[in-house]
């Protein structure tokens, strides 16, 4: 099953998550994808602007994301809903300093 940045517009995601858990044939396999608020870009606009990118109120206005798809919390829903994590892929990687001024 495949949920391509869907998480973050879910309500609740635990009980989106324990749903498709209870759907799902024995072996099956949820491939999962969600913005990830630790990426470099999204913790300098919290810095600058006290919100991660992605989940700013634009955001919430215009595309509906209503969930912080937190690494951590993420992992703890999949495992309350039953899943179980085979691996974690994400695109983390070393916050430079941006190029330019900052103001």
């Amino acid at each position: 099953m495949l949920l391509l940045d869907v998480i973050e517009h879910t309500v609740n995601p635990g009980m989106a998550l324990a749903s498709l858990f209870g759907v799902m044939e024995p072996g099956g396999i949820l491939i999962l994808t969600a913005p990830n608020p630790r990426w470099s870009r999204s913790r300098i606009h919290a810095l600058l602007y006290g919100t991660p990118a992605c989940f700013t109120q634009s955001d919430l206005d215009l595309n509906g994301h209503v969930f912080t798809s937190w690494p951590h919390v993420l992992e703890r829903m999949l495992c309350d809903a039953g899943f179980e994590i085979v691996e974690f892929v994400t695109l983390d990687g070393r916050t430079s300093w941006p190029r330019g001024p900052v103001t």
